[in-house]
């Protein structure tokens, strides 16, 4: 399952977490999230919203990814996801930067 979230001054409210957690108690169940958000500020909620999608991800197998509206990062992140979750590798385990060390592409 795919979550795609694009607020970013209000929490997602899970009326019915027992479901979530009996989904997620299936070996072929995988629930990644891609957080698309404002740039962070006093006035909004980015970090706590981004956390709280952190904290779905109970087996450590989902893919969390949060991007703001730079829409190069945007496609890159979403190119992340395309992998079938029994063939990638964990997320804090992954290095997707192809240019040398110290050089982006981000201008």
């Amino acid at each position: 399952t795919l979550f795609i979230y694009g607020r970013s001054y209000s929490q997602p409210i899970f009326m019915h977490r027992e479901y979530l957690k009996r989904l997620q108690s299936y070996d072929h169940f995988f629930l990644d999230a891609f957080y698309v958000h404002e740039r962070q500020s006093d006035l909004n909620q980015c970090e706590d919203i981004f956390n709280m999608l952190c904290d779905l991800d109970v087996k450590g197998l989902s893919y969390i990814v949060e991007v703001s509206h730079n829409p190069t990062k945007l496609y890159d992140c979403f190119a992340q996801l395309l992998a079938h979750p029994l063939q990638r590798p964990l997320q804090k385990d992954t290095e997707y930067n192809i240019e040398p060390e110290g050089e982006s592409i981000y201008y």
